[in-house]
């Protein structure tokens, strides 16, 4: 599914201020693993200092309970969040997420339509994504950030979720 986060341009650079906050105060952490394409930990989804979390799920929030309509949903729940920065020559390998149903990407920086996610499974059409769309895709299916290979960095913020309590009357 790909959905048109509203007021993206609106929220961007706030998002973008928090997610610095968030990048130096992780570099003060001792014994954490942090590189630039990993600036994220568990804690980024219930920690109270975790602003950029709550201001992205202020302005997904009617977007999710759209999906979860679409699903027949009456409650959906996010397992964890993250953001990730790639810089010029960054990737992420192909992987999955286990023990959730969703995967999402929120595309809060996009400078080029080639740094979509890739997808193993080619019957995925991503060629409507473009910045400020939120795409989620099930858990299971192989994907991938391809090389960046520009000069301007691309900014994701990714959560993994799951829907319950299904309605089909």
């Amino acid at each position: 599914m790909i959905n048109k986060i509203k007021n993206h341009t609106k929220v961007k650079k706030q998002l973008l201020s928090y997610i610095e906050e968030v990048k130096c105060d992780s570099l003060d952490l001792p014994n954490e693993k942090i590189n630039r394409t990993d600036y994220y930990t568990e804690r980024d989804l219930n920690s109270p200092s975790s602003k950029y979390w709550h201001l992205m799920l202020e302005h997904i929030r009617p977007t999710y309970n759209n999906i979860a309509k679409k699903l027949c949903s009456k409650e959906w729940t996010i397992h964890n969040s993250w953001f990730q920065q790639y810089e010029n020559k960054d990737k992420h390998s192909w992987h999955v997420h286990p023990t959730c149903q969703f995967s999402n990407v929120y595309y809060l920086e996009l400078p080029n339509k080639d740094l979509v996610t890739e997808f193993k499974d080619k019957k995925i059409d991503v060629k409507e994504v473009e910045e400020g769309c939120l795409i989620t895709f099930p858990s299971y299916i192989y994907h991938r950030s391809s090389i960046n290979n520009t000069n301007k960095r691309k900014t994701i913020i990714s959560f993994n979720s799951s829907f319950e309590k299904y309605d089909y009357s």
